[in-house]
Parts: C-alpha cells; sequence; structure tokens
C-alpha cells in the first residue's frame, strides 16, 4: 500500500481542523467541545513538530530544500522509520479518531473518512507485521546488534531513529510467534535492558519481558543444533530431485546464502585469482571507441558476468518513472501467489510497450521485461528463473500447447538483470551454491544461463536478492527464451554444458 507522506497527512490534519472551526458559528461549539479541539489541536503541533524534528536530523530542513529523492533515501529508506510510522499511525490512529469524535461536528468525521481512504487507505495491522517481519529479517541475515539497532545504528550508519521499550518487546514477541526463537531472544534481552536503564519502566512491562524470555529459551531449549559459525561453507551441494517445493532450496542453500549477504568470502582464493574484468567491443565498430567493460564474477560451466555502467542515469530514471505508477505486490509460482518468500513490486512490460526498453532490445519475437522495486526488508528467497524446474531437453516441446503466449519461444534460457538504483545498505544478488554474488551498481547489469546448452536445467544457478536494509532496489529483468535462440545458442549432448 502506499502512504501518504508526513508533509501531507499534518497539512491536511491541520487544514481540517481549522476549516471545521471556521465553517460553524460558535454558538455550535459547546465548551467541552472547545476543550477537546484545544487538545486535538495541541495533538497535531506536537506531531507536526516530530515531524519537523526528524527532517532536520536527516538533513532535509527546509523542505523547500531538499529533492524528494533525498527525503525518500534518508527517511522513507530507513527500516526502524518505516515501522514506527507504521506503529503509531495504527496504534495511535484510533485515539486520535476517538478523540474526534467527541466533538460533536459532523463534517470533520467526514473528512476523515475521506482522509482515511486517500492513496490506498491508512495502515492495518498487517502492514505492522510487515515491518516488523522486515525488521526480523535484516537482524537475522546481517546479524545486526539489536542494542547498535534500536539505537538507530543500521550497518554502521547511525540515524536518528531508534526503538524503544515497546517496540523491542513488540519485535521479540513477533520474532517468537513467528518461529524466529533466536531472534526474540535477542530483541527481549535487549528489551530487558533497556527496562533495567529506565526506572519509570512499570512493573507490568518488566514482568512482560520476563516471561517472554523464558518461553523463548524454553523454545531455544527445544530446538535442535544447526550449524554453527565455525562450520565450513559448502559449494557445489545440489539436493536430490523433489516434487516439495520446499525441498528444493537447502539449509547449506540458505546459510551461504545469509553469508553471501553480509560479504562473508566463500570462494577459495584460487578460485578467486581467476576472476578478472576486460572491455569487449563484441566486434562491433560503434563499440571500440566505448567497449564494454565485463567482470567474470564466476567462471564457466556456470558463467556469470557483470556488464559494467552499460546504461546512463538518464536511462535507468526514464525507465523507473516510466513505470513506478503501474507496479503492483510480486507473487510467486505459476499462480503468482503473495508470499513472504518475495518482498517487492513489480510490473511486467512487453516489447513495444516502452521506447526505452527497445532501445537497448530490438528483437523480432515476443519478449517481456520484469521491472521489480523492493522496498524496507524487500527480498526475494532462492529461487531458480528457469519456469521448469528439473528440466530435461524434451520437457517444453512434449508439455506446452502452442496458444499459451508467454511459452512460444520456449523457457527461460538466460537472464539479464540491469540494476536501475544504488543501494544504500543490502540488496547483495547471492548465488549461493556457486559462493558469489554481485553488489547493486545504477545503471550495471548482470547476465547468466539458467538453462544448460543440454537442454537441462542448471540447478547450480539458485539465486536471491538479499534484503535491502536501507533505501530502495529498482531491478529490471530481461529473461531470453530457449527456443527463440535455438541457433544462436545450439544444444549439444553433453550433459554437464
Amino acid at each position: 500500500m502506499n502512504c501518504m507522506s508526513f508533509r501531507n497527512l499534518s497539512h491536511i490534519l491541520i487544514t481540517v481542523f481549522v476549516s471545521t472551526l471556521i465553517s460553524f458559528p460558535n454558538p455550535v461549539i459547546s465548551e467541552n467541545s472547545i476543550l477537546n479541539s484545544e487538545s486535538l489541536y495541541q495533538l497535531i503541533k506536537e506531531y507536526t513538530r516530530d515531524v519537523e524534528s526528524l527532517y532536520r536530523n536527516e538533513g532535509c530542513w527546509p523542505l523547500e530544500s531538499c529533492i524528494e529523492s533525498k527525503i525518500f533515501e534518508q527517511i522513507v529508506g530507513n527500516p526502524i522509520y518505516n515501522y514506527q510510522v507504521l506503529r503509531r499511525l495504527i496504534v495511535n490512529w484510533k485515539n486520535t479518531e476517538d478523540s474526534l469524535k467527541k466533538i460533536d461536528i459532523k463534517q470533520i468525521m467526514t473528512d476523515i473518512k475521506r482522509l482515511k481512504k486517500r492513496n490506498g487507505g491508512l495502515p492495518d495491522g498487517k502492514d505492522l507485521q510487515t515491518a516488523a517481519k522486515a525488521l526480523n529479517r535484516i537482524h537475522k541475515i546481517y546479524d545486526i546488534n539489536t542494542t547498535e539497532f534500536s539505537n538507530g545504528n543500521i550497518l554502521g550508519h547511525q540515524t536518528s531513529a531508534n526503538l524503544g521499550l515497546r517496540d523491542t518487546l513488540y519485535l521479540g514477541r513477533f520474532a517468537a510467534n513467528t518461529d524466529y526463537p533466536g531472534v526474540a531472544l535477542n530483541w527481549l534481552n535487549t528489551a530487558q535492558s533497556q527496562a533495567n536503564l529506565h526506572p519509570n519502566s512499570s512493573e507490568e512491562a518488566l514482568k512482560q519481558v520476563k516471561l517472554a524470555l523464558r518461553q523463548v529459551n524454553r523454545k531455544l531449549s527445544k530446538k535442535p543444533k544447526s550449524m554453527g559459525d565455525k562450520d565450513p561453507y559448502i559449494l557445489g551441494a545440489i539436493p536430490d530431485k523433489t516434487e516439495d517445493p520446499n525441498l528444493v532450496i537447502s539449509n547449506t542453500d540458505r546459510r551461504n546464502f545469509e553469508a553471501l549477504c553480509r560479504g562473508e568470502k566463500l570462494i577459495s582464493s584460487f578460485e578467486e585469482s581467476k576472476l578478472y574484468c576486460y572491455y569487449d567491443n563484441r566486434g562491433v565498430f560503434g563499440l571500440k571507441l566505448s567497449p564494454l567493460k565485463v567482470e567474470i564474477n564466476h567462471r564457466e560451466p556456470h558463467l556469470i558476468l557483470t556488464f559494467h555502467d552499460l546504461f546512463t542515469q538518464s536511462e535507468t530514471h526514464d525507465l523507473i518513472e516510466s513505470v513506478r505508477s503501474d507496479l503492483t505486490s510480486a507473487g510467486v509460482g505459476t499462480d503468482k501467489t503473495i508470499s513472504d518468500m518475495r518482498i517487492s513490486s513489480h510490473v511486467w512490460i512487453p516489447d513495444g510497450m516502452l521506447s526505452i526498453v527497445d532501445k537497448i532490445f530490438r528483437k523480432d519475437r515476443k519478449c517481456y521485461w520484469a521491472t521489480h522495486k523492493l522496498r524496507l526488508g524487500g527480498h526475494y528467497d532462492c529461487h531458480h528463473d528457469s519456469m521448469f524446474i528439473y528440466k530435461e531437453p524434451q520437457f517444453i516441446p512434449k508439455s506446452v500447447e502452442e496458444t499459451q503466449s508467454p511459452y512460444i519461444t520456449g523457457d527461460r534460457m538466460s537472464t539479464f538483470m540491469i540494476y536501475l538504483s544504488d543501494v544504500q545498505k543490502g540488496g547483495n544478488t547471492a548465488f549461493p551454491r556457486l559462493g558469489v554474488a554481485t553488489s547493486p551498481r545504477k545503471g550495471s547489469a548482470v547476465f547468466w544461463h539458467n538453462i544448460k546448452r543440454s537442454g537441462r536445467s542448471d540447478m547450480h544457478m539458485i539465486h536471491g536478492a538479499c534484503p535491502v536494509v536501507m533505501g530502495s532496489k529498482w531491478v529490471a529483468n530481461k529473461w531470453i527464451r530457449e527456443v527463440a535462440n535455438i541457433f544462436r545458442r545450439p544444444c549439444i549432448k553433453d550433459i554437464d554444458h
């Protein structure tokens, strides 16, 4: 959902309040109404004062001197601010509404109802849970110290955001209820420290923290031991073929994925020494003066290439602005189920729809782009880009009818992924079975094959999008189809290639 900005909300609230008082003659407003009105006005003043303080702390004041992109990156892109805004709106909004109801004026309630419906409506409990999941996911994967996190230190970047006792207690309980007892323990220990540091903390709050800690410790005592940080990372391990989609990705894959998201080095020094960068003009006259900047992230037979500075600032900006208003929540699988596995928004772009797309890819066959935006804690768990996992060479012609237009040109043989934005913190693309990751850099693109030349799925190419910690991440995927490129990349019989 799209939340309105602080600036718009405060302006609307004050406008509604003032216009309501002006609209009615004095006899209509009782003494109690005046007292309630003054109380409400003070709340709105406090709110706008808090907003001004927030913008000042992030170097965005006066607002007229701060460009929208900076406001977004510094404030909307901060996971703690996101969580706090949702909590305050959801928890405190009802109190504000109740205060408004005491003012015996119908018009103000009509204005409030109209306000709640704007921009997709106000957040609800599910939005707060999503924000809590995002914070817990960020903490778990990046192993962020919860005490530092609660004080606004996000992977070494100090912000003025903070999480109080009520927040850390809620996050700890939520993590426990969603089967993350280790994460819950860290939050609850921080909550206990906060309660001890502040003598004003109520006995009830301390009691709740201690009770939650006992429950989490019981869960941890029953949980089987998992691989420790000192255990070696295993690369290239492919689980046995399974019909259960939950078993396609192993615990080894998940452990490697999280390590790569943290920036840990998993490949050997010898393998790393074989990776290099080079210029390539592809035999094209126009590229001789400005050749492609190519980086080899992983060698054959599981080749991963990054093309640096491939697109200009204006091209990436134009593509984002062309699709921004059409973004919808991205689903998973053929039925496009909305799932925690994938937290992002996307839009499909057929060739011919946008001139910026056609400028880069001019092809006769029908192909589709997918443009994705990953937000607070946005991620995409480990997955394979091909439509059919464990694909055999004869699978597509025997299994797909010619009338199914998305499949006429074959499966997703290769992926060409463009980074349309820089990311402040997080957002790597990790390949857990190969032990490598690429970092988002605006204007660069990453290329890899999902299907071997033998026509079989390359199960080494499982990959995932690491959670975005700060800022937002925009990417555009171009899938290169198998049948449409049968003469460009001919099949071979060697099952290993």
